[in-house]
Parts: C-alpha cells; sequence; structure tokens
C-alpha cells in the first residue's frame, strides 16, 4: 500500500500580509493561526461541449475560471486574531488608549464620587477629555479597591458622569486623585478604509506538501456564544483564484512561521457578560451570533483562468441572541423599532489586571421576535431575536459616540 498518508491533525495554516497585489509574501513573518477546523478551497466550473456527433459519443468539456475561498472556526483568544480582525475592519491599526485623570486637559482638577453604577465629576468633561461611549475602561485609583483593575463596560456618557455596565461600590467623595483609561488597543470603521492581501499556506506535515493562496483579503468573521462552551470565532478570506504551483519537497512554503501565543486562554462564555440597552445585564443569555461580513466577490472574466480582483463592498453586520422570556420589552422593542445599542464583554479570569476583549454594536434594532413553542416539558419558554445586517448601521450621535458601525477593544 502506497504512503505515507496525511493525518487529519498534522497540518496548519500559516498567514501573511503582502506587500502588494499579485506579489505573494514568502520566507519568515508569517503566522499560524490556531483553529478547529475548516479549510480553504479552490473551486471552478466546468461546462460541457455542445457538439452533436453522430456516433453518440459526447466531446469532453473543460474547466472554468478558478475561485479560491476558505473560513477556519477557532476559539477567541487574547492577540491570536488581532491582525485579522483589524483586516475585517478595513483600519490600518488599533488605536492605543490614553489615561484620563483629573489633571487631564478638559477636567479642571474636578473631584469624583461613585454611586450605584455611575461616576460623576464634579465639573470638567469626560467627553472633551476623550471619553467615549462603549469604551471598556480599567480604573487604577479612585474607586473602591474592589472595583481597580478589572474591565467596566461604559453603557452612558454624559460631560460629568460615566455609566458602567456593572454594578459599583459607593465612594462618597470628593476624590482628588483619580485615574482610568480605555485600557489597551481598540478598532473603529476608519473614514478611510484601506484593504490588504494576504498569502495563506495549508501545509500537510506527513506528505510535506503546501496548498497556497495568495491575493486573499480576510473579508470576514462569525462570533459565537453559548453556555458551556469557548466563545468561537470563525475568519473567512476570499481570494481571485490564484494558487501557487506545488513541488515536492518545497514545502512549507513559509519560513519558521510563528506559533499562536501558547499563554493565550482560549475565552469562554461563562467569563462573559452581555449588556443590551433595552434590558442591561443580560443574565438568562442562551445563545448571541455576530458575524461581519465586507461582502466580497471576486467576478470571473473572459480570457482569464482568475479573476481581475477580490471586490469588497460596504460592511454587514448581523447577528441573533436567544434569551428566556421573562418580559415581552423585547416584542415591544421589536413592534416599536427602538433604537439599541449592546456590549460584550469577554475577559480572562484570574488575571490582573483583568485582561478582557469588547465588542460594541452601537445601532441596530430587532428584526425579528421568534418565542419558542409552549411544550408539555418542564422548562422555560424562550426568544430568539434576531438583527439582520438591514437594520445594523453607523451610529451618527457624534460627541461621546464613535462614528462606527463596530467597535472592538482589547486589554493588551
Amino acid at each position: 500500500m502506497a504512503g505515507p498518508f496525511q493525518q487529519q491533525f498534522n497540518g496548519y495554516v500559516a498567514y501573511k500580509k503582502q506587500s502588494a497585489k499579485d506579489t505573494p509574501a514568502s520566507g519568515s513573518g508569517a503566522s499560524i493561526l490556531p483553529l478547529t477546523g475548516g479549510a480553504g478551497k479552490l473551486t471552478k466550473s466546468v461546462f460541457g461541449s455542445q457538439q452533436v456527433r453522430r456516433d453518440g459519443m459526447r466531446v469532453r468539456g473543460r474547466h472554468g475560471v478558478q475561485a479560491t475561498a476558505g473560513q477556519y472556526p477557532g476559539e477567541l483568544q487574547m492577540s491570536n486574531y488581532d491582525e485579522i480582525i483589524q483586516a475585517v475592519m478595513r483600519a490600518s491599526s488599533w488605536s492605543a488608549g490614553s489615561a484620563i485623570t483629573q489633571a487631564t486637559s478638559g477636567m479642571s482638577s474636578a473631584t469624583i464620587s461613585v454611586s450605584g453604577n455611575t461616576v460623576t465629576a464634579s465639573g470638567g468633561s469626560f467627553i472633551t477629555a476623550g471619553g467615549k461611549m462603549f469604551d471598556t475602561h480599567v480604573w487604577t485609583a479612585g474607586l473602591a479597591a474592589a472595583d481597580l483593575n478589572k474591565p467596566l463596560q461604559v453603557v452612558g456618557m454624559t460631560a460629568t458622569s460615566i455609566t458602567y455596565a456593572q454594578p459599583l461600590t459607593t465612594v462618597a467623595g470628593p476624590v482628588a486623585t483619580w485615574s482610568f483609561s480605555p485600557k489597551g488597543h481598540s478598532l473603529i470603521n476608519p473614514q478611510a478604509p484601506v484593504e490588504a492581501y494576504y498569502t495563506i499556506e495549508e501545509y500537510n506535515v506527513d506528505i510535506d506538501q503546501s496548498v497556497v493562496f495568495y491575493n486573499c483579503k480576510w473579508t470576514g468573521f462569525d462570533l459565537g456564544l453559548q453556555p458551556d462552551n469557548m466563545v468561537t470565532i470563525t475568519p473567512k478570506w476570499t481570494g481571485d483564484g490564484n494558487v501557487l504551483p506545488e513541488a515536492t519537497g518545497a514545502s512549507p512554503y513559509f519560513t519558521t512561521p510563528s506559533l499562536p501565543l501558547a499563554s493565550a486562554t482560549p475565552l469562554a462564555a461563562i467569563d462573559c457578560g452581555l449588556y443590551v440597552s433595552d434590558v442591561g445585564l443580560v443574565t438568562d443569555l442562551t445563545a448571541l451570533t455576530l458575524g461581519v461580513d465586507l461582502n466580497a466577490t471576486a467576478p470571473k472574466v473572459a480570457a482569464s483562468k482568475v479573476s481581475p480582483d477580490v471586490f469588497c463592498g460596504q460592511m454587514g453586520i448581523d447577528g441573533s441572541m436567544t434569551k428566556l422570556l421573562d418580559s415581552l420589552t423585547q416584542f415591544q422593542d421589536f413592534l416599536n423599532e427602538t433604537q439599541l445599542f449592546l456590549h460584550l464583554l469577554a475577559s480572562v479570569p484570574g488575571s490582573s489586571p483583568t485582561d478582557f476583549m469588547s465588542f460594541a454594536l452601537p445601532n441596530f434594532t430587532f428584526g425579528g421576535h421568534d418565542p419558542s413553542e409552549f411544550k408539555i416539558e418542564g422548562g422555560p419558554r424562550t426568544q430568539t431575536l434576531a438583527f439582520p445586517n438591514s437594520v445594523v448601521g453607523l451610529d451618527a450621535r457624534g460627541g461621546a459616540y464613535d462614528l462606527t458601525m463596530l467597535k472592538v477593544q482589547r486589554s493588551t
């Protein structure tokens, strides 16, 4: 029997940004993608000959234009998906957060106090100082000790107040020395989107052969959240059909690609907090999906085996959440076309200060309300609330609100 044969697990997917279209990336500097499955694929249409033969036999048909695309389900981790999320957001870089204190321009030495889940300043303007809605803040001074160095989701902001999703310990004040920051780095949709091409290698270790796709763009990702599971992420790419020819023994294509960060703990649903503006912190969530799609296409043209390019469209975001049916608030929101926002926080347990990733959708309405059926079995009724991409838009309120459809933040 011939062999060796390629085993299912003994391989990897590596990717590297190209310097330009039609210039495949090579050498060192590639990164291995953590994944739980998936594959890239080369497809072609086939078409038959319509020639009519007296002998009743058929003329062999031909292949059409090549198409390439792929997706790789995985588990969301700190650091290991930063470049892909940035590429899908079409941003040139992640923006670093800056600390805000009583000495920051715009705060005018204001003192603070804390009550409920709100921090109130005696004067100045958090917004002028650089505060933004849907950031995730980490305080290092000014709050009660139990509230320091942990992520707090911003769900309300005025010039002199910040409201968080999480309850805080009361601090009567006035507190004269305080400090917080939108920790780490964040992404919003840029006013001037940039797109990048990538080379993607799927290396089969046992047979020492690779499939190498190039002129690929990361064109979307899906997030998923369910009880007793990791937070899942599925990056997706579209190529123009170009594949490098394979020569046995020439693999792997990339030189010593970097392994995923081994210390990156997969983020789990149990360590997540979801805030939706009509209910507050959602404590009865059973499922959440969020999909980001650049609606890419690689059109076919005559006299070419590949597409001339990968063309991305306007970003579309859709999703749904399923929760226990505890009231008809969401039904009323759907009926009234109520403008909503959601803010998802995924934390790393045991880290200090706590590491996290957060995703905020600032402007959407429910596009459907689907209650579960009545049944004879025990258990609660649920309601599934969909928000298709047609009812998810940019946030144009200005002031403390970024002009964006999606805001992503990471603590590192």
